[in-house]
């Protein structure tokens, strides 16, 4: 043990291992670096993340809280005649509100310090299975929005013209509600097994890469083409929710948590990645003798450009 001060009435004061373990927890168990591990993987894992945008800011917001999304105002051309001032344009960008109504949180105990500090992957292991289950929700609330692309984008899958299907989505998004060709677009399927039948989406010659090789066919008719388990199934009738969308159509927005206050044996913090923030908290548990871990998200979602969606059942 290393010794602190020097004797004083007879008595040496000394660093306990208790204290010298806390350093050694603190220096592994940082909640920032576990917050990008989850970022990371739910970039990864979350196809309807990829598709929309993102909208986080560092304002401390609490569940049921509302805030404004911008989007954009429209530009328009002017005629130019000589001698004359150009029209000069103010664009008044419009508000949505959006209403912060999901605060999801996984919490887990960490009993073994020491085998945790020794082996990375459990600790790899505890991000992983954390940010999985947040992702389940994040995309359940994405994929929900099929239900917001008006009566005239809702398209019919036609199991016999999967090609003809998909190009209808794509007129409805670009030639009819003008999405321009600089901004993404998805399709977000519930199953691959839905193109298998189509050999353009199949084969080599067609694409890039071996659909039977790596289960993906990656773009059709300018959609970046995805697969989710959280697409939506309705029932009376049975109903299976494609949904085909612009990237400016829905914004996932995330706000910040407040961290945890100063001396009271709790470690927080908040990581921002492509717009979007989770906080993991990390403290020692006196009920389970333990490390607790909880990581979290406040977010909502909501509707820019609904016309920019297309339902395909």
């Amino acid at each position: 043990m290393k010794q602190l001060t020097l004797p004083t009435f007879g008595f040496e004061f000394h660093e306990t291992a208790n204290t010298i373990a806390a350093d050694t927890e603190a220096a592994v168990f940082i909640p920032e670096i576990w917050a990008q591990r989850v970022l990371g993987r739910l970039h990864a894992r979350c196809p309807m993340v990829g598709a929309v945008l993102h909208d986080y800011k560092d304002e401390i917001a609490k569940e049921g809280d509302t805030v404004n999304v911008q989007k954009r105002g429209n530009l328009t051309t002017n005629d130019k005649t000589p001698n004359t001032t150009v029209t000069l344009q103010n664009p008044t960008a419009t508000t949505i509100p959006v209403a912060l109504d999901n605060h999801k949180e996984v919490s887990f105990l960490v009993e073994d310090v020491a085998e945790a500090q020794a082996n990375v992957d459990i600790i790899d292991g505890y991000t992983r299975d954390g940010a999985d289950a947040i992702v389940e929700d994040i995309e359940a609330l994405l994929t929900a929005h099929y239900a917001d692309a008006p009566a005239a984008n809702v398209i019919t899958w036609d199991s016999e013209d999967v090609l003809g299907t998909i190009m209808s989505a794509r007129t409805k998004i670009v030639v009819d509600n003008k999405c321009p060709d600089a901004v993404k677009r998805y399709l977000i399927i519930k199953d691959m097994a839905d193109l298998v039948g189509t050999t353009a989406f199949t084969s080599k010659e067609f694409l890039d890469q071996s659909f039977v090789e790596t289960g993906t066919v990656g773009m059709i008719a300018g959609f970046n083409t995805k697969e989710s388990g959280k697409i939506v199934t309705t029932t009376s009738p049975t109903a299976v929710h494609r949904i085909a969308l612009a990237k400016e159509a829905i914004a996932l927005v995330t706000r910040k948590l407040p961290d945890p206050p100063a001396g009271v044996g709790v470690k927080g913090g908040t990581v921002e990645q492509d717009g979007i923030g989770v906080r993991v908290l990390i403290g020692y548990s006196m009920d389970y003798l333990g490390l607790q871990a909880t990581i979290d998200m406040l977010f909502g979602s909501g509707v820019l450009r609904a016309e920019w969606i297309c339902d395909i059942k």
